[in-house]
């Protein structure tokens, strides 16, 4: 688990014309730390996780706002076959506002 601003997210949910495969998740926008190790990088970047379909409804109340709301995100690995798999977020929880941690930082975290 992870604490991740989020800044918003959107349901997919169909059927692709050629192949007749389905499909169905969520799409969640985060704001996250960029690595700055090599000196090319600075600040931070929107990024958009895929999710299970359910994430949508634990999130789609939620106040945005364009600071983005923090949110204990929970990543899993799942396989997409061939031996591949895709990191997917399949939990996601609001934090309370007064816990003000930095973007990306582990849960458990001391906040001084």
């Amino acid at each position: 688990m992870a604490i991740m601003k989020v800044i918003g997210a959107s349901r997919h949910q169909g059927e692709v014309e050629t192949s007749k495969v389905k499909f169905d998740f969520t799409r969640v926008y985060t704001v996250c730390r960029q690595d700055t190790s090599t000196g090319t990088r600075a600040g931070y970047a929107g990024v958009d996780l895929r999710a299970l379909p359910h994430v949508y409804q634990q999130v789609m109340d939620l106040p945005f706002v364009p600071e983005g709301v923090e949110c204990d995100v929970t990543i899993e690995q799942m396989a997409t076959g061939k031996g591949e798999f895709r990191d997917t977020v399949t939990d996601i929880k609001p934090v309370k506002a007064a816990s003000a941690l930095p973007i990306n930082t582990a849960s458990s975290a001391k906040v001084t």
